[in-house]
Order: C-alpha cells, then structure tokens, then sequence
C-alpha cells in the first residue's frame, strides 16, 4: 500500500528542499542560497520580459514606455546582486515591484499596458471589403474587444473612443463590429474612408472577477515573500554553514543507495 503522507514529505515539505516556513534566523547558509536564488530567478523573469516587451516598442518607433523599461532594468539588476550578494538593498527595493503593481490595479483598474503582444499597426484600410490589414499576424479571435488610437484621422466612421469587436480568426486581416452579436454575425462597420496616419488596433485584455481576485492574491504573497527574502539578507552573514550540497540531504562525495 502506498502510504501518501510520505511522498507529501518528499515533494511538498521538507525541511532542505523546501524549507520555506522556518524562520530567517534558524536557516542553514544553503538553506538560504536556495531561497535567495529562487526568488531572484522568480524576479528576474518576468523583468526580462518586460523589458523585452519595451524594446520590441522601441523598435517599433514608440517611446511611451521608456519609463517602464528603465524600471524593469532596475528590477533585473536587484535581482543580480540580490543573487551574487545577498544584498539587503536590493531585496528593499525589490519591495516596490509588489507594490507598483497593486497601485497600478488601484489607479488603472486590471488594464494590460500598451505593449506589441496586445497591439498591432494598421498598414492598410479596405472600403470595398470593409477590412483592416495589420503589420503582422495575430493570434486574435471573432469577439476580441478592441480599440483604435491614431496620430491622424482614423478610416470613417471608426472612433478612437469607441470600443469595437474584432471580426476574424487569426491572421492579418480583420473586420470590426460595432457590437458582440453583429461579431457573431459577421456583420462588420461599412468602412467609408481609409482614414490617414498612423492607426494602432489594441485588443482590451478583460479578467473576470476570480481572475482579477487571484491576481491580488497572488501579489500580496508576493510582497509577503519579499519581507522573508529581506529578513534573510539581514541575518546572512551570521548563519551557520555545512558542507553539503543545498539541492540534496546526501553529503558531498556521497552516492545514493542503490535499489
């Protein structure tokens, strides 16, 4: 019979490979290297893609996420000397990420930001077929909510202040809808003009109320993890080492046993 609390032990608590609710100050040194480096790999990647995400803006001729860039970079490099120096500084700062995420649900609600993975460029308007042509192809689907920003005059009787429904099944090409149920029946706004300037089409990314809870949730656990992390860099220094490898009970040298 296969007794399940012991494979609990052995993957979801123990006290070497996941050690995570004893206290800062009872940690062996390897202990604290694993947690330490787990939690700047934890934040180093999504600040890696974000900063992927602003220069592919950059490329793309738009400046208004420079901002946002330059934050991310400071985050990539706290988690570097978080990593390699156990700086408390570092984790400090690292407090702000948590933080600048839960002011941004507070000021801006769960809008997604302005970035190439939920926009695209409008390269050309059709009135004959009523279609908008994009820059590239998009993942995008029949029922997508979406808007329109221009530094021009958008294609008549499209409005930058209206939100429309995408038309469509992958691709490049699409047609917009002025409500859900004509998305559905495929019935699209008459394009009049092709409009002139430049025209960004911006999928509105909607999380439902759990989603949104979940997100809260899984913030405020971050900032919790991140006091842990800098309660650990402030007793590092004074915690006893041992000889072993972090990842593993088995003392260096040693083999496990054979079956």
């Amino acid at each position: 019979m296969i007794i399940w609390e012991k494979y609990v032990k052995k993957y979801v608590w123990d006290d070497d490979k996941t050690p995570y609710f004893i206290p800062a100050s009872k940690l062996m040194r390897d202990q604290a290297d694993k947690e330490i480096f787990l939690y700047s790999f934890f934040l180093a990647l999504p600040a890696a893609l974000l900063n992927a995400a602003v220069v592919s803006e950059l490329l793309s001729g738009r400046t208004g996420n420079v901002a946002v860039g330059l934050y991310g970079i400071a985050i990539l490099l706290s988690a570097v000397f978080l990593k390699f120096r156990k700086s408390t500084y570092s984790a400090l700062f690292a407090i702000s990420a948590p933080i600048v995420i839960l002011l941004h649900f507070a000021v801006n609600g769960f809008e997604v930001p302005n970035l190439n993975i939920n926009t695209a460029k409008i390269v050309s308007a059709d009135t004959s077929a009523d279609t908008l042509t994009l820059e590239k192809e998009k993942r995008w689907t029949s029922g997508h909510r979406m808007v329109l920003t221009t530094d021009g005059k958008l294609p008549a009787p499209l409005s930058h202040s209206a939100v429309y429904y995408l038309i469509g099944e992958s691709g490049n090409t699409y047609q917009l809808a002025g409500s859900l149920e004509d998305a559905r029946n495929g019935v699209a706004v008459d394009l009049t003009d092709s409009g002139s300037g430049f025209h960004i089409l911006q999928r509105i990314i909607q999380l439902h109320l759990v989603e949104k809870v979940g997100l809260i949730v899984i913030v405020l656990l971050w900032l919790r993890y991140t006091l842990r992390v800098v309660a650990i860099t402030r007793v590092y220094p004074n915690l006893p080492v041992r000889d072993m490898n972090p990842w593993s009970k088995l003392p260096p040298g040693a083999s496990p046993p054979r079956k």
